[in-house]
């Protein structure tokens, strides 16, 4: 999986941020519930501005095909020192394991 964040071109430079925290709720098709909560992502604290892209690559492991993943991340607002989040919502999206081909393909 290779996620990626990106701060719109057209956003005022007052709206700066650094990510600080995340929060993922992943639920495969059996009903099981993972959450994750941490520092970052995949140890970065990417600094976001107007333009700003910061790709990262992850992986969740399930014991079914499908799953689902929702959550936020918490963002420091540097206008004021990084002294107030903002929380960045995350919708819902659906992971699906690539089909593994045998032999007999």
């Amino acid at each position: 999986m290779t996620p990626s964040m990106e701060m719109d071109v057209g956003a005022s430079d007052l709206d700066a941020c650094q990510l600080s925290t995340r929060h993922w709720v992943i639920k495969d098709e059996n009903g099981h519930v993972d959450r994750v909560d941490g520092s970052g992502v995949v140890g970065q604290h990417p600094v976001m501005k107007p333009g700003a892209l910061h790709h990262w690559i992850s992986g969740v492991s399930f014991k079914t095909c499908l799953g689902r993943m929702s959550g936020h991340f918490s963002m420091k607002n540097l206008r004021n020192g990084g002294h107030s989040m903002v929380e960045i919502l995350c919708p819902e999206y659906i992971l699906r394991a690539p089909k593994i081909f045998t032999i007999d393909d």
